[in-house]
């Protein structure tokens, strides 16, 4: 399929996109060639977001799959231009993505990159997640970006997720307080297990567990499960604050079976 011509600068990886996409890199800079081609022309991203494609979207949504297990069943909420469930796709050809969406034109989309990058591991689903929540779909894994603050997205993903499933969101600055004050719909939504924050930040070696490599995994805050917050695991760990910017801060909760998880 030919795209429409789009700056190379725009699409060209920086260094650090080799180590965290590895072989997979040249379909992540075919991705990038279709969000700032027709992504633009159609109205899924802005024109200034292909300007800092990489930075901004592409390694920040990348960063996730350092926290997804092998294997796993992922439900993309809100996928709009397949950020991250596409690039998770791209980047961990061992995980099995659905990509949700409520509208048909972002639908369209999907499948014609679907298509085009020939990813085997990736299907889509035009729906609203309140609409899913009685099909039994028992994902491993739900990630979100952009999608809905923290107490709505818990309610949104509990019925989408198997007993012990996660909840991934990439977040702002401000998660923490979003998170604390909205933790009573949280608990509401039986998604208070392992509840974390995390910052996933490049770094030269290895990676935690091996699921990314290039990157190292630092827990910033967790949440006990009457809500209090507390300092995480890498506040006792050396360079700890952080000396650069991460890449991706991750919200994970878990669902613990608990709760009334239902559709809102």
């Amino acid at each position: 399929m030919t795209l429409p011509a789009v700056p190379p600068a725009l699409v060209s990886p920086p260094a650090l996109a080799s180590e965290l996409f590895g072989a997979s890199l040249p379909l992540a800079v075919r991705y990038a060639g279709w969000l700032a081609g027709a992504g633009v022309e159609r109205g899924l991203i802005g024109p200034r977001e292909a300007e800092r494609l990489w930075p901004r979207h592409l390694l920040n949504c990348v960063a996730v799959a350092a926290l997804i297990p092998r294997g796993s069943h992922v439900l993309d909420l809100g996928s709009g231009a397949g950020l991250p469930g596409i690039v998770l796709a791209i980047a961990r050809p061992d995980l099995q993505i659905t990509l949700v969406e409520p509208m048909q034109r972002r639908i369209a989309f999907l499948d014609e990159v679907r298509s085009d990058l020939s990813l085997s591991n990736v299907e889509t689903r035009r729906a609203r997640a309140e609409d899913l929540a009685t099909a039994r779909l028992s994902a491993d894994i739900v990630t979100a970006r952009a999608v809905a603050p923290v107490d709505r997205l818990a309610a949104l993903a509990a019925p989408l997720l198997r007993a012990g499933g996660r909840l991934l969101a990439v977040k702002g600055s401000a998660a923490a307080s979003e998170v604390s004050a909205g933790w009573n719909a949280v608990q509401r939504a039986g998604m208070t297990l392992d509840a974390a924050l995390f910052a996933i930040v490049a770094t030269e070696g290895e990676a935690d567990e091996g699921l990314l490599p290039g990157v190292r995994i630092a827990e910033l805050s967790a949440w006990q499960s009457d809500g209090l917050l507390c300092e995480g695991g890498a506040a006792k760990v050396p360079g700890f604050p952080l000396s650069t910017d991460p890449l991706a801060l991750v919200l994970r909760l878990g669902r613990s079976g608990h709760g009334t998880p239902r559709r809102r």
